[in-house]
């Protein structure tokens, strides 16, 4: 995104506006821009991953968890010393021969060696996952054990150097091009001590060996539940059935396992959240965070008046929890810079993104004389669901669908309804704040239970339209969530 420089003093905001590419809106669509966004250290906002954010180049695939691993082994002589045979000649004792000079004896099965020691914690991939289609640019990364100091992580594809990374996250981006055949991926890894193993994984090919096509899929993540709210279980592929734009897709990749998550927490600090609402947030959203899974990562991001991103996308979620705690209620609420902001920095990771949103209120300066955010509410749902983010939203407070929002056009829980169900996630409404804890839990349990379904659209046209998306399944009484759309990439 090319961001123009900000305004002079005294300039009208609202005519701050900029040609943004295709990476955020549609090509002659206006946006406006936070100046305290752009004049942060952090810099301007982050390019979407591949030119085509809300869509994802390549292929999503079937999770495998089981991991391939080589161990490296030393051979081990036996040498007897110079010293032990002049001893024996000494005092006349026979010279045995040592183990390493006697042939072995028929049927006799070798001893083997002890293995070369590891770094503590070990290291395995985690992107890409194993028996995963690979192609264009793909980010491979390895967990490695412990806090990672010292460590240096080389990375070979198809036995070829392709990369390292000296501290964690211990990832590169790797490009695998347009080619669809299975690859090879090997991880060396060395400790602070010196000490090396490796970790491989094999890449599975799309269709025979030696097809090579340039294969776009749609990925949605569905949830379905019967009449009673219940989740549906045990659905296989056979189960589905996806139409875009009214025509059925053939679905070429399903998953019933849990995927990988990367969770954006955004937490309202404005004034409104002041005392027991403010403690209780901060419990429910360290309660969520302790019951991820270690592969799962999470970013944080506090708002009032201004968005600020306070913890970046780790593996290590106590730390994002801690950044979240050190947040203090002050000031209005901008809660679309504070929604945009958190799709605009998930939008280049791979894999099944999710916001969990909680706020108290509309958006709205301190002074009440002005909209809180400088993004409106349309450029924030755009944002999502480019970046593919999935919107969960927590509504705290009295009476959200009669308060209306700052132009008083509609309610507030219709905007956080819209915001969640065209992104495939869900808005809970709660009156009080002790009512925190199950909210944050029910939708950790949503996200336990979501399928994965991917297919490749068989309408071939990139011309960057928005695409309407409808998932059924084909059981009595049951029903699907997913997101209601995607926007089709561009002709390069």
């Amino acid at each position: 995104m090319c961001l123009q420089a900000p305004p002079e003093p005294g300039a009208d905001r609202d005519t701050l506006s900029g040609q943004a590419s295709d990476s955020a809106v549609p090509t002659g669509e206006k946006y406006r821009i936070h100046p305290r966004i752009v004049n942060e250290k952090e810099g301007a906002r982050r390019a979407p991953g591949n030119g085509r954010p809300g869509y994802t180049e390549g292929v999503a695939s079937v999770r495998v968890e089981r991991l391939g691993e080589t161990r490296l082994r030393t051979a081990i002589r036996f040498l007897v010393p110079a010293s032990l045979a002049f001893a024996a000649a000494l005092f006349a004792l026979p010279i045995l021969p040592s183990a390493a000079d006697s042939p072995p004896q028929a049927g006799a099965v070798p001893t083997p060696p002890p293995p070369a020691p590891r770094p503590e914690g070990g290291a395995r991939f985690i992107s890409p996952h194993p028996g995963e289609i690979v192609a264009g640019a793909t980010v491979l990364e390895v967990q490695v054990g412990g806090d990672g100091s010292g460590v240096r992580v080389q990375f070979f594809v198809d036995d070829k150097p392709a990369g390292t990374a000296t501290a964690p996250p211990f990832r590169i981006g790797f490009d695998f091009g347009d080619s669809l055949a299975s690859r090879t991926l090997r991880a060396i890894v060395t400790d602070a001590k010196g000490q090396s193993f490796e970790t491989t994984l094999a890449t599975r090919a799309m269709g025979k060996p030696d097809d090579f096509a340039r294969v776009d899929l749609v990925n949605l993540y569905v949830t379905v539940r019967d009449d009673s709210g219940r989740f549906v279980q045990g659905l296989e592929r056979k189960d589905f059935q996806v139409a875009e734009s009214g025509r059925v897709q053939e679905i070429s990749h399903f998953s019933n396992e849990r995927q990988r998550l990367v969770v954006g927490m955004v937490l309202d600090v404005s004034l409104s959240m002041k005392g027991d609402r403010m403690e209780q947030a901060r419990e429910a959203a360290r309660s969520f965070m302790e019951k991820l899974e270690p592969a799962d990562r999470a970013l944080g991001i506090c708002f009032n008046e201004d968005a600020r991103l306070v913890r970046e996308e780790t593996s290590d979620h106590a730390a994002v929890t801690l950044a979240l705690l050190a947040c203090q209620p002050s000031g209005g609420t901008a809660l679309y810079d504070a929604i945009y902001r958190a799709a605009d920095r998930l939008a280049p990771i791979e894999g099944r993104k999710v916001v969990v949103l909680l706020s108290d209120g509309r958006d709205e300066a301190a002074s009440g004389l002005d909209p809180g955010s400088l993004h409106t509410l349309e450029e924030a749902l755009d944002r999502t669901l480019r970046s593919e983010v999935i919107v969960y939203a927590v509504g705290v407070g009295e009476r959200l669908d009669e308060k209306m929002d700052f132009y008083g056009r509609r309610s507030l829980a219709s905007i956080l309804e819209e915001l969640s169900a065209k992104t495939g996630g869900r808005a809970i409404f709660i009156r009080r704040a002790g009512q925190l804890h199950k909210a944050f839990d029910e939708i950790g349990e949503e996200l336990r239970w979501q399928y994965g379904v991917a297919y490749a659209s068989n309408d071939a046209r990139r011309d960057g339209a928005w695409r309407e998306v409808k998932v059924t399944v084909q059981r009595p009484r049951a029903k699907a969530a997913t997101r209601t759309g995607y926007f089709a990439p561009r002709a390069s």
